[in-house]
Order: C-alpha cells, then sequence, then structure tokens
C-alpha cells in the first residue's frame, strides 16, 4: 500500500513530517496494537509519530479540555475515545471521515477502528459453588437482583470506567424512567464497584465472585492465548450495549495543510485492511470495519440478542448523577 506523503517534508519546518498522537496507556503496552501500527505508519509515511500517553479514555477528555481552556493544544490525533465520551469531545473534531463502510458509525468527525459487546464474564466452577451443580447464570438484566447473585456480582464504576458507564447506559436503555430504582435494589448485590474494568476482572480471575461485566471478547481471550474454556460470555436476553471506539483529528491543531493531511493518512491506516484484521488479537475487540475475517474463537462468540444503543438526549452528567442518588 503506498501512502501519498509527497510534500510534506517541505510544509513543515523539521523536515521530516511529524505527528503527534494522544492515546490511553494500554494501546501502547507491550503486545497492543498501537506500538504495530506506529511502527509501521512511520515506515509507510518516512515520518515522526510522537505517542502522548494518558491513562484512560476519561483522562484523555480530561487532558483535551484542560489543553483547550489554556489554548495549548498539542495533539494532532486523538486514539482511544469511546462513543459515550464523544459528545464531550465533538467540539474539537474535524469533521471528515475516511472512505471505509464501517459496522456501526457514530457520527461524522469519529472514525470508528473497534467495537465491542459489553456482557458478563461467568465461571460455573467458581470454588463458591463448591461441589455442588451451579445455578443458570442471568438471563435478563432484572436477574441480578435475584438472591441467588448477593454479592457474587463484579461491577465498575460509571464515573471511572468507559464499561462501568456501559453497564450504566444498559440499564438504562432497558429500564427507561425505572431505571433508579433498579439500581437502588443492584445496590445491595454487587460485591464491589472497582475504579476500572482491570481491577474488577483481577477479582473475578481471583474467584472472589463468578460474574463480571466485561466483553464478550474476554471468552475468545482465555480460549486463544491460555486454552481455557472454563470462562463463559453471557448476553442478556433484553439486550446489551455495544462500545465503539474511536478516534479523531484535532481541527485547531491542524490548521496547516500539511499536517492534516498526515494525520488523515494515519486515521486512514489504522482503519485500512491490514491494520483491521489485527484488532481481535490486539485489542481483544471486534474490527470496526465491514468484511475483515474473524479468527475462529471470535466467530463462536455469543451475538447479542439486541444492540442497546444510547439515548443521545440523556446527558452523561444527568445519567451519572441520577445514578449517584439512587445508590446513596
Amino acid at each position: 500500500m503506498t501512502w501519498p506523503h509527497s510534500g510534506w517534508s517541505s510544509q513543515l519546518s523539521s523536515g521530516v513530517p511529524e505527528l503527534s498522537v494522544l492515546t490511553y496507556d494500554s494501546f501502547m503496552a507491550e503486545g497492543g496494537l498501537g506500538r504495530e501500527l506506529v511502527s509501521r505508519f512511520e515506515k509507510y509515511c518516512n515520518c515522526k509519530v510522537h505517542v502522548q500517553i494518558a491513562g484512560d479514555a476519561a483522562q484523555l477528555v480530561s487532558r483535551l479540555q484542560l489543553e483547550h481552556v489554556r489554548k495549548k493544544i498539542t495533539s494532532h490525533v486523538v486514539v482511544g475515545i469511546d462513543d459515550s465520551l464523544w459528545p464531550e469531545v465533538r467540539s474539537f473534531a474535524l469533521e471528515w471521515m475516511p472512505n471505509r463502510k464501517f459496522v456501526h458509525q457514530v457520527e461524522l468527525g469519529f472514525v470508528p477502528f473497534d467495537f465491542g459487546v459489553l456482557a458478563l464474564m461467568w465461571n460455573p466452577k467458581w470454588k463458591g459453588f463448591s461441589n455442588k451443580a451451579p445455578p443458570l447464570p442471568p438471563r435478563y438484566w432484572r436477574d441480578l437482583l435475584s438472591p441467588q447473585w448477593k454479592k457474587r456480582v463484579l461491577l465498575q464504576d460509571p464515573r471511572t470506567s468507559t464499561p462501568g458507564l456501559g453497564f450504566l447506559r444498559g440499564a438504562r436503555a432497558v429500564f427507561g424512567e425505572n431505571t433508579s430504582g433498579f439500581f437502588r435494589e443492584l445496590r445491595s448485590q454487587w460485591l464491589t464497584l472497582t475504579p476500572g474494568w482491570s481491577g474488577s476482572y483481577d477479582l473475578f480471575l481471583r474467584e472472589e465472585a463468578p460474574l463480571v461485566w466485561s466483553y464478550t471478547s474476554s471468552q475468545a481471550y482465555h480460549r486463544m492465548k491460555e486454552s481455557d474454556s472454563k470462562f463463559q460470555a453471557i448476553v442478556f436476553e433484553d439486550g446489551n450495549p455495544l462500545q465503539i471506539e474511536g478516534a479523531f483529528i484535532v481541527a485547531s491543531a491542524t490548521s496547516k495543510s500539511a499536517t492534516r493531511q498526515l494525520a488523515q493518512s494515519f486515521l486512514s491506516y489504522l482503519v485500512s485492511p491490514e491494520i483491521q484484521k489485527l484488532i481481535p488479537t490486539r485489542q481483544w475487540m471486534f474490527p470496526a470495519v465491514q468484511g475483515v475475517e474473524l479468527p475462529a474463537d471470535f466467530r463462536e462468540l455469543p451475538k447479542p440478542l439486541k444492540a442497546l444503543l444510547p439515548d443521545r438526549k440523556v446527558e452523561t452528567k444527568k445519567l451519572l448523577s441520577d445514578w449517584e442518588l439512587s445508590i446513596r
């Protein structure tokens, strides 16, 4: 694949095309997609990509907002904003999209590069079941309120975790105006509410509880990386939320034509077949572009019976405020 980078060097003061990318830490972790993406793109474009790291997607938002206030935005491209956080940063984005057919689209300017199905992971061999036959896992959202799951569910705090926010949005899609009542009852059910996904999943692996909120693709990870088929992904019959992860170009930082072209080429490469085929085994998510072949263990994952899409009319701040009141 050839990238049209003629003319970049002459338009940038350094003599070598440079691009600044802001992303979250795990994207650039060893074995993750980020390192390979950057390395390959630098060879294609004969350019230099400078990566800035924030802890997670929520911290990406905070950093961008702070830089905007200070009028010192330093990133040309942001990678790792999910659809739930997009409304908070859309005003910074250049209204541009690469020419691709996406499985799920959000809005002009938001370039999807992967997505996941949020779901429960289930350990039917949990030590707490002793030698007894395990109960059937929850089939509906309301099943989580059953006494048999009291202190046996691990969730994430929606104020600090995007999967946690996905759980809250999913509940809102199912229960509507009765969401606060659902959480008032659920408050006594969860074992703990961790700040992030990794904290709750670590507890799940240590067998502190048989259920954890995660992604269906967690099942594929265990089977492909560990040859372990014990853990199972469970989808609800009344639907599961999706998490769509995307990237965008910062409009105010790419006013120069050469920089904007380089940023567009970077995002075009992110959603190219060459990179998209790496998504399942680097991000452990689904490719965002249509027609990408999946590994066998991904093809065997349970599919959501209904995709729960967030109500864009309900602002995140209002949703979180109602949630805080309901669990007091």
